[in-house]
């Protein structure tokens, strides 16, 4: 009971902001912009499509690397015992 009491404790410390919606959100940021005499030409937006390629980036990055290092490994063990 007392370690849930200090991790209540420690996730209240960190006080998360208020939820806002995108609308607002982006009206705060066009605001912030005007003021630095900039006009928000860019969209914000992640289609299906666009997050598809990240998540396979991701992850062939990933397994590239665990393959890579796995190779490595091998390699190095060989070398090792001849």
């Amino acid at each position: 009971m007392r370690r849930v009491k200090r991790l209540f404790h420690f996730i209240s410390f960190f006080d998360m902001p208020s939820k806002q919606t995108a609308e607002e959100i982006e009206a705060r940021d066009a605001a912030r912009l005007n003021q630095l005499g900039y006009k928000q030409e860019l969209k914000r937006e992640l289609t299906s499509l666009g997050n598809y390629g990240i998540a396979l980036s991701v992850i062939c990055i990933s397994s590239g690397l665990t393959s890579l290092f796995a190779c490595k490994c091998f390699l190095l063990q060989t070398h090792i015992q001849s």
